[in-house]
């Protein structure tokens, strides 16, 4: 199932990483993957994350984590941190992230479900 869904996010994000700039390696910077995550989350669930869209008419780099540093771990904190600060995403690295935040998001979202019900 993880392997299939990381598939379907993958083809979601083909297109706009195609027209995206890359560097001499063939990735995106860490804003041009923030700004494709972004239209993803919007266009599939509606979901504006903070971290991820614009501040300020910005895509700058300097939001943490992509607003989750709080719900993850230090290990994959300091991973996605390092990540981001290498400034260079190929098209897999953007899907792994996006299936990354939805996990997290969907396991919030369960959580605060259970504490209501």
């Amino acid at each position: 199932a993880t392997e299939s869904r990381l598939e379907e996010l993958t083809s979601l994000l083909r297109p706009i990483f195609v027209s995206l700039p890359k560097n001499s390696q063939g990735a995106v910077s860490a804003s041009a993957a923030r700004y494709a995550i972004h239209r993803l989350f919007v266009q599939r669930h509606g979901w504006h994350i903070k971290g991820l869209a614009a501040t300020s008419g910005s895509w700058a780099t300097s939001a943490p984590a992509l607003g989750m540093g709080d719900r993850l771990p230090k290990r994959l904190l300091d991973l996605i941190e390092d990540q981001l600060a290498s400034n260079d995403f190929h098209l897999r690295e953007m899907a792994l992230l996006s299936a990354t935040a939805e996990t997290l998001i969907h396991g919030e979202v369960v959580e605060r479900l259970h504490r209501l019900y």
